[in-house]
């Protein structure tokens, strides 16, 4: 009996020293598995191969490569791993020009920024300068000569107390004025030559020479084809086109 409780006492020891060299060599193996991964991890966050030596920006038209680049703040010898991406693309869509932005590694060394630039619809020409603004009455920029206007039309017949680049423009009779020249037919559009906005019921267009009394922007798509429609018939007979009421349009006669 003692004899072979000798035997099981021995055998569970050397099941046990068995158990503690395994969990030992696993120890091992973890222990120079992580100091190799930690090391391979500070050789490729502070070595110069994955520096960054170029910088492309795509989809910009207004402003420069150069000016989107500062704005993103991504210095050429920043390393493309530590990028911090999302952080950039939200500093760069701050800007006040900016829409929407993404920055995408492009390994081994680049970096590619894609931007949706805010598009100016039309400008304003107030006592505090010219201001270009989108179609929601964002503030894209304030200009010094009007050399972007040749596109644009400018919309005359608002005071404003405060206008500010970066920030919306909370005014009831610029919102519908902008809204319904938006909503204009894209051909038409073309043709406006002014815009007049002394209250949401009284917005005037100059289209082809005619004035275009169109008021709240209510019934587009009808007000577009009896603008168009009306246009191209007596062009030539007609000083002004009231549809603010698209369904009955009042027509002013040329010398009437």
């Amino acid at each position: 009996m003692k004899d072979k409780a000798v035997k099981l006492k021995e055998k569970r020891k050397k099941k046990i020293d068995r158990i503690r060299n395994n969990h030992r060599k696993r120890f091992m193996i973890i222990s120079v598995t992580a100091i190799i991964l930690a090391a391979g991890a500070w050789l490729l966050y502070t070595s110069d191969f994955f520096s960054i030596h170029t910088i492309r920006v795509e989809g910009n038209r207004n402003i420069t490569d150069k000016l989107v680049i500062e704005k993103s703040r991504i210095g050429r010898n920043d390393n493309l791993i530590t990028l911090p991406v999302t952080k950039i693309a939200k500093r760069l869509a701050s800007y006040n020009w900016i829409q929407k932005a993404s920055v995408l590694r492009d390994w081994p060394d680049g970096v590619l920024i894609k931007i949706t630039e805010r598009k100016p619809l039309a400008y304003l020409d107030t006592e505090k300068g010219i201001f270009l603004v989108d179609k929601k009455g964002f503030v894209i920029d304030k200009l010094s000569d009007l050399k972007i206007q040749s596109e644009i039309p400018k919309i005359d017949g608002l005071a404003f107390k405060k206008i500010k680049v970066g920030k919306y423009i909370k005014n009831k009779t610029l919102k519908n004025a902008l809204d319904a020249y938006y909503q204009v037919d894209k051909a038409l559009r073309k043709e406006i030559f002014s815009i007049t906005a002394k209250s949401v019921n009284e917005l005037y267009f100059v289209v082809q020479g005619v004035e275009i009394i169109y008021g709240k922007s209510e019934k587009n798509k009808l007000k577009n084809k009896v603008i168009k429609t009306i246009l191209k018939q007596k062009k030539e007979e007609i000083s002004a086109l009231d549809v603010r009421i698209p369904e009955k349009p009042v027509i002013r006669i040329l010398g009437k």
